[in-house]
């Protein structure tokens, strides 16, 4: 084999193993980007509902007829 043949498939061989590298990169950075953003969805959805829960409070105790409304409605336990 010749010097220049060696060469060749030498730096073929690190281009090769360069691909291999960011393609696995690539992937675990596109599982930890789904992972990250799942969690911020969820941190998010928890606080409006915590201020919704809260705004709905504030609201239930400055206006006694929203509350009766709410608590004849909502909360009447299903008889079957």
């Amino acid at each position: 084999m010749k010097i220049s043949q060696k060469l060749i498939s030498g730096i073929l061989g690190m281009a090769t193993l360069s691909v291999m590298i960011g393609a696995i990169n690539t992937h675990q950075q596109l599982k930890i980007a789904k992972y990250i953003a799942q969690q911020e969805a969820e941190e998010v959805a928890g606080l409006l509902g915590y201020f919704v829960s809260h705004e709905f409070e504030y609201h239930e105790m400055r206006s006694p007829c929203l509350s009766v409304i709410v608590s004849a409605s909502v909360f009447q336990p299903i008889t079957a």
